[in-house]
């Protein structure tokens, strides 16, 4: 059997970080990937859940926008309400994460921040 998600699209809001009882991060967050095109054009909102180090990443460099390539395994679990009715959610289970814009205030996605500067701030020309 394989069960294996990949898709690419943009954080519908910030991640969501807390820490487990045994102290290992988990990072929740959502993921808006579109599909098809002209009247045609769907958006799906893939729940994703990271653990540990990449957790870590997710909720240190990741923000609400943000675009970002996601690999993992696709994941039912139950959990019970407030009122103690059984519930399911079906998310991604994130292995791998590559983000593909920059972070918040850090410019466009292409890293470019101008023109290259010597250590006195001052332009340096192309040559």
């Amino acid at each position: 059997m394989f069960n294996q998600f990949t898709g690419i699209g943009r954080l519908a809001a910030d991640p969501e970080s807390r820490f487990t009882q045994t102290g290992k991060q988990v990072v929740n967050f959502t993921v808006c990937c579109d599909s098809g095109y002209g009247d045609n054009k769907r958006t799906e909102f893939v729940k994703c859940v990271a653990w540990e180090k990449l957790a870590g990443v997710c909720s240190e460099y990741l923000s609400k926008g943000s675009m970002v390539f996601i690999k993992g395994e696709m994941r039912t679990r139950k959990y019970q309400d407030q009122s103690g009715n059984d519930r399911f959610i079906t998310e991604i289970s994130v292995r791998d994460m590559k983000m593909l814009s920059a972070r918040s205030g850090e410019g466009r996605g292409s890293g470019f921040s101008g023109p290259p500067q010597n250590s006195t701030g001052e332009d340096v020309p192309f040559s």
